[in-house]
This record gives C-alpha cells, sequence and structure tokens, in this order.
C-alpha cells in the first residue's frame, strides 16, 4: 500500500492544491500516516508479546485486537480530521491472512469516522 510514495523534488513529484501527491494513491501526508499506524500498532503488539513472555512465532488475536483498538483510539481524531484513509486499510487489518480474522466488530466505528 505505501510503494507509491515519491520523492520529493523527484521528476515524478506531482503538487495539487499546495499538496504532494504519490501517484494516483495517496498523498504525503496520507502515506505517512499510513506508515505511522501500521508502526505504531506493531509495536504495541510486539512490547506486550514481549512483556508478557508470549511466542512471536504466531498471531495472538486477543492481544492484536486489543492492540488493534487501543491504536484505532489513538489515531482515528487524526484520520477524520485530516486523511480518512483508515477504511483503505479496514479489511487489511481486520482479515490479518485466512486463518487469522477478527470478529470484533466494536471496531468498526474507527474506520468510518471519517463519513459519520
Amino acid at each position: 500500500m505505501f510503494e507509491s510514495a515519491i520523492k520529493s523534488g523527484s521528476s515524478l513529484e506531482i503538487v495539487h492544491n499546495g499538496a504532494q501527491q504519490n501517484g494516483a494513491i495517496l498523498g504525503k501526508g496520507c502515506a505517512l500516516f499510513l506508515v505511522r499506524f501500521i508502526t505504531n500498532l506493531l509495536k504495541k503488539y510486539y512490547d506486550h508479546c514481549k512483556s508478557h513472555n508470549m511466542s512471536n512465532d504466531r498471531i495472538h488475536m486477543d492481544v492484536y485486537e486489543n492492540c488493534l483498538k487501543s491504536n484505532l483510539v489513538d489515531m482515528s481524531d487524526e484520520d477524520m480530521n485530516e486523511h480518512g484513509r483508515l477504511i483503505c486499510m479496514k479489511d487489511c487489518l481486520l482479515n490479518i491472512n485466512t486463518k487469522s480474522k477478527t470478529n470484533d466488530h466494536s471496531l468498526y466505528p474507527y474506520f468510518h469516522r471519517k463519513d459519520l
């Protein structure tokens, strides 16, 4: 999802209404927001696993869901006010792989705050 990043000042840079766009998909601010979101989510998850001596060779869905909810609470205001991009990642974040899907429907509103 982040492979569309374009270096500022490069020949591929497109500026629209004063904001750099990264190809047809993400503006620079939106791309950086999504990278921060994923980075914070992973840090919360690995910190929790480490502090509770849990193996990280598999996905602990209960821990993942708690970390995802915490991260959504922490960052959904910014998404609602500035980006509106979490909705693009909803399926990826809720369905990590075919064996690991979250059924926590309380997470859904955080993805749609821009639309409320």
